[in-house]
Order: C-alpha cells, then sequence, then structure tokens
C-alpha cells in the first residue's frame, strides 16, 4: 500500500470513528442526566441492601439521622452530591469534548478524550447505578458502559503517550484488564465477587507494575522528549492522586473511628474528599489539560 493509499484508509477509519465518538459520548451523558433526579431521590432514603448501599453517598438509617449534626436535611444533602458529582462529571467531560474538537483526526486523541466523557458518567456505583437500579431493564445497557469507562483508564494508562504497545507484551494487560472491567461493572456474574479476595493482590498487583515497569521502559528507550514530558506530568498527577487515595482513609480513621464505618456522613464526605476533588483538580489544571490536549497544539 503507497503513501497516498494509506493516508486515504487512516482518513476513512477518522470517518467512522468520529460519530461513534459522538454516539458513545451524547449515549453516556443522555443517561448520566437521566440519573441524576433518580440518584437525588435515592439516597434520601435509608440504603438497606448492598445494591442500594454501594451507591455512592447512600447512607442507612442511622447515617441520615447524622445529617442533623452536620446541619443538613436529606435533600439538601442529596442537592450537594448530585451538584458535586455534576460537576465533577462537567469538568471531565468538558476537557474530553475538547480534545474532540482540536485534535479530531488522531485516533489516541479520541480514545482519550472519550475516556474523558465516560468514565466519570458510567462508573459503577457512581449516580448512573441508580438509574440502573430505578429501571433494571437499563442495567446491561448501564453496565456495558460502565465496563468500557473502567477499561478506558486501563488501556489509557497502556497506551500513553502515543497510542502503542511498548512493549508488545502489553497487549497481555490489556486482556487482563478487559477481564477486570467486565467484573466491576457486572459484580452478579458467575465468575465475579461481591467483594475483595486474597486473589485480588496477586492479579492487580503484578499489572500495576507493569504499567509501571513499561512506562519507565517508554520514557527511557523510545519516547521523545516531547512525549517525555507528557510522561512527568501524568505520573506525576498519578502519583499525587495515590496518595490523595490511599493516605487519607486510614490516618483518619486512626484518630476517627465514624470514618472507617461505610454509609455514613463521616465516611461519605471523606470519600468526596479523597477521589473525585484531587482528579477533578489535577484535570482542571493547565498542565495536564495541555498533556490531554497534546502539547504541540496551544489550547489557550
Amino acid at each position: 500500500m503507497d503513501k497516498i493509499s494509506a493516508e486515504r484508509t487512516s482518513t476513512g477509519w477518522m470517518r467512522a470513528l468520529r460519530p461513534l465518538w459522538l454516539a458513545l459520548a451524547i449515549l453516556a451523558l443522555g443517561l448520566f442526566a437521566a440519573s441524576l433526579p433518580a440518584y437525588y431521590a435515592l439516597i434520601q432514603q435509608p440504603c438497606n441492601d448492598s445494591a442500594t448501599c454501594n451507591v455512592a453517598g447512600a447512607l442507612t438509617a442511622q447515617g441520615l439521622q447524622q445529617l442533623a449534626a452536620f446541619g443538613l436535611s436529606a435533600q439538601s444533602y442529596a442537592a450537594l452530591l448530585t451538584a458535586f458529582y455534576t460537576l465533577v462529571v462537567a469538568v471531565w467531560s468538558g476537557i474530553g469534548f475538547l480534545i474532540f474538537w482540536r485534535r479530531p483526526n488522531d485516533w489516541f486523541a479520541l480514545f482519550t478524550a472519550l475516556f474523558l466523557v465516560i468514565f466519570n458518567t458510567t462508573y459503577p456505583d457512581f449516580p448512573i447505578t441508580a438509574l440502573a437500579l430505578a429501571y433494571p431493564a437499563l442495567s446491561v445497557p448501564i453496565g456495558i458502559l460502565g465496563a468500557l469507562g473502567v477499561y478506558s483508564i486501563i488501556a489509557f494508562l497502556v497506551l500513553f503517550p502515543n497510542g502503542r504497545l511498548v512493549p508488545r507484551w502489553m497487549a497481555l494487560i490489556l486482556v487482563l484488564g478487559a477481564f477486570g472491567a467486565i467484573t466491576t461493572a457486572f459484580p452478579n456474574l458467575q465468575f465475579s465477587s461481591n467483594g475483595p479476595t486474597w486473589l485480588d493482590p496477586l492479579i492487580n498487583i503484578p499489572q500495576y507494575a507493569a504499567v509501571i515497569g513499561a512506562q519507565i521502559y517508554r520514557y527511557r528507550k523510545v519516547s521523545t522528549p516531547t512525549e517525555r514530558q507528557q510522561t512527568k506530568w501524568v505520573v506525576f498527577g498519578i502519583v499525587i492522586v495515590m496518595v490523595g487515595i490511599s493516605l487519607p482513609i486510614p490516618i483518619l480513621s486512626a484518630f476517627i473511628p465514624a470514618f472507617n464505618q461505610p454509609n455514613t456522613v463521616a465516611s461519605t464526605f471523606l470519600g468526596l474528599l479523597n477521589y473525585p476533588v484531587v482528579l477533578l483538580a489535577l484535570l482542571a489544571s493547565r498542565e495536564v489539560c495541555k498533556i490531554f490536549c497534546a502539547q504541540r497544539i496551544s489550547v489557550y
């Protein structure tokens, strides 16, 4: 295939990918928007089973009674969390659409943009889960989108920064990541577990080590100077996120036992500070946005 034919083939694929990107992004955002009323109503009620108690922000009857101590009613608590997740999705999705607009002919840029749009909108146990509980017929499409969202972040970490498998054996991580994404989105499958098991570290730690090792190899042997700068910022962001996720809970729980009790107001607010705020701050920063939008193009 000569160069002109290859360019035409590439252009043809991109023309097909863009409508697909828009369809998935609009579907994910539409379902998320439709889930907000159901989520707002759900977290005002006490959770009494594993399905409802796993929804982010759900409280037990005792947890709802604790709201008065924080000066909140059930309605104001539900409004606060609904607005919070809406803000997170708006920031992530806004960056995703910015990338889609600026880099429509770069497949990896489109993939990164899709990951930013669908990850928080469809993540299992986030607000969209309330829609699946309210309308069980939607549980399968929502689960499929959730699996795609979980898988997208795994694939992004494996393929960053140029969309190529380096080294090629990282394809195995993509396969294992697909299995993990499916079991996360569909925990009731026969081969899924409803909670962590002793096997999880044996499966997850080698995957994390492989991703880190591959990025080190890529940085030292393959990456261009621009790609190395991008890798530095992403690794910095990941370290900040991992510190934000892993340290607050054990430290605060050691001094305040309420933080270690699930489905309480204290544990919910800790979760809000522990995960989305850190990611929101990173994605809103100028440098991280420049990475996602590719440093070769001025975003501002």
